[in-house]
């Protein structure tokens, strides 16, 4: 499904396949790295600083996959200003 999602974005963008296949690969990664449920220090794990300034972590995408936050935290994978929006955000505590 993120596959025809990026071909769609691509087409109606414009950009070059070089960029938007650095851009589908990036997203993959940090949709792979909310979803594994680790929090690695910044050393250790590049994406962790992305993660760090936008809010969008491993935590925050957990909240999503809660039977209480199945209505919560939709926003992948590099920011949660829709949640803010839309009133969708969930607490990560």
């Amino acid at each position: 499904m993120d596959g025809v999602g990026f071909a769609v974005a691509q087409a109606a963008t414009g950009l070059a396949l070089g960029p938007s296949t650095a851009l589908a690969t990036l997203a993959s990664l940090k949709t792979a790295h909310d979803h594994s449920g680790y929090q690695l220090p910044v050393w250790v794990d590049p994406l962790a600083a992305w993660s760090r300034v936008s809010g969008n972590n491993a935590r925050y995408h957990l909240a999503h996959h809660q039977p209480r936050g199945r209505r919560h935290n939709f926003q992948q994978p590099f920011w949660t200003f829709w949640d803010d929006l839309l009133a969708t955000r969930a607490p990560t505590t």
